[in-house]
């Protein structure tokens, strides 16, 4: 009896062997392709790791491009704002002593006697006056035109009021140098005073830049 147990049992090994070859095969291959699917959702992490990084320093530059865009623009504005008010370019001398003339009579003020002297460089770097020969002025930088004016029987306030009248007429930048003010011969005050317009003259490459098409 029981070897013909023994028998059935050997002559279905071959059929139980199958399955279980089978079976394990399948377990091999399910490990392999999650082995390959690991790796490939490791790679795919990678990839996306590094696609970010780049999209953020791609971002990173452009938001650096823009603020320097934005700077340029803003530096711009202020150069064309500083050339509409006379700072940059050879200044209006002319225009700086018709001014002075013209806030006078609005003022009704008495005479005012006015010299303006040579434009002369100024600042950091400019030539030093030699033998009473002034340095280049045609070279670029900051320039200066000492306007000195006389009053003669004035009030203080009146001498206020035309400082002020010139700097409201916007007639580039100037500041007052020095002013003497002394009893005069009748009422009032005599002064001497001494306006500085001060003026930027750029490089002959800017100047050529600008006047390009």
């Amino acid at each position: 009896m029981s070897g013909a147990r023994l028998l059935l049992r050997r002559e279905h090994l071959p059929l139980i062997r199958t399955p279980l070859l089978l079976a394990l095969a399948a377990v091999l291959v399910a490990g392999a392709l999650a082995g390959i699917a690991r790796a490939f959702a490791v790679r795919a992490q990678a990839a996306h790791a590094q696609a970010a990084q780049a999209l953020a320093g791609a971002e990173a530059e452009l938001a650096q491009s823009r603020q320097s865009h934005d700077e340029l623009e803003r530096n711009l504005r202020r150069y064309a704002e500083l050339r509409r008010t006379g700072f940059v370019g050879e200044g209006d001398r002319i225009g700086w002593t018709e001014a002075l003339l013209a806030q006078q009579r609005a003022l009704g003020l008495p005479p005012v006697r006015f010299e303006l002297a040579p434009q002369r460089a100024i600042g950091v770097g400019a030539a030093p006056v030699v033998d009473g020969i002034e340095p280049d002025a045609a070279a670029p930088g900051p320039q200066a035109h000492d306007l000195r004016f006389s009053l003669a029987g004035i009030h203080e306030d009146e001498l206020l009021a035309l400082v002020d009248g010139l700097q409201a007429r916007g007639i580039g930048h100037f500041r007052v140098e020095d002013c003497e003010l002394r009893r005069g011969s009748g009422m009032g005050l005599d002064a001497d005073c001494t306006l500085r317009w001060i003026t930027w003259r750029p490089a002959a490459t800017a100047v050529a830049a600008e006047g390009a098409p």
